[in-house]
């Protein structure tokens, strides 16, 4: 059913590496922004950290979070 799924948003998702491939991706990306977002929600070393080793991610950050109303 995950591979039928990533099928239709567009993923080639043609066998189990593949799919085990976007599932990897996924994870680390909502990892990733849950650490964004807990950095500008505490703030100190770990907004230090965010801003210094993914600026680029923090940035895009931002924009989506000024975009939502």
């Amino acid at each position: 059913q995950l591979q039928d799924a990533y099928k239709e948003l567009g993923f080639d998702a043609s066998n189990q590496g593949k799919v085990a491939s976007i599932c990897r991706n996924y994870d680390s990306s909502s990892e990733i922004w849950a650490n964004l977002m807990a950095a500008e929600t505490v703030g100190g070393d770990a907004l230090g950290y965010v801003t210094k080793y993914l600026p680029n991610s923090y940035e895009a950050m931002l924009k989506i979070l000024k975009g939502v109303q």
